[in-house]
């Protein structure tokens, strides 16, 4: 069945389908801009992460580990652990910035080439019928590009939002080595003393 054989979409399900896919669209556009500011969350735990880290680093006795002291080999597998999880993190966090997809409704251009094809075909005498058929297609255009849009944004924002939750769990897991690293922070400088 060609296009032409089509039976025509009444005006009410066009203007229902461009309005549908207009609000997925700004839906969809502006929760991106909801993921990118929710990103600073793990970027402020890896600030933390790293003065914590760089605390314990300043409380290292490598003597200690060269003698095998427990508590201090402990404290350092777990920092390096932390450092390990926190740089995976940061990996996770440049993933959900790279996939953020900006596509937006046609410029005016490409109405303007528009509405000279239809000028360029329509006849001059039924001005009504020709305003019509040019607010028809451009409709349809803006419907067809909302749709497509939007499909872009939730496949964009999908992998985004997956990877900012992982950078968010791994900062929680990265803080957690620290924090457990700095509990056997007495132990080592007790034995350093």
């Amino acid at each position: 069945m060609s296009a032409e054989q089509l039976p025509r979409t009444p005006e009410t399900a066009r203007l229902l389908r461009f309005e549908t896919f207009r609000d997925l669209y700004f839906a969809e556009r502006s929760r991106r801009e909801s993921i990118r500011a929710s990103i600073g969350i793990p970027a402020a735990g890896l600030s933390f992460a790293l003065f914590a880290f760089l605390t314990l680093s300043s409380h290292l006795e490598i003597r200690l580990l060269q003698e095998a002291h427990p508590p201090s080999i402990a404290m350092t597998a777990l920092a390096l652990a932390a450092m390990f999880v926190l740089f995976v993190s940061v990996w996770h966090g440049f993933r959900a910035e790279w996939r953020f997809v900006y596509s937006e409704p046609p410029d005016l251009e490409e109405f303007l080439r528009l509405e000279r094809e239809i000028h360029r075909r329509g006849a001059a005498d039924d001005q009504a019928a020709l305003q019509r058929e040019v607010e028809a297609q451009t409709r349809d255009l803006l419907t067809a590009s909302y749709y497509v849009a939007y499909q872009r944004y939730v496949a964009g924002n999908t992998h985004s939002a997956r990877q900012r939750a992982w950078a968010l769990r791994l900062v929680f897991v990265g803080v957690l080595l620290l924090f457990l690293s700095a509990a056997l922070l007495p132990f080592h400088l007790a034995a350093s003393g």
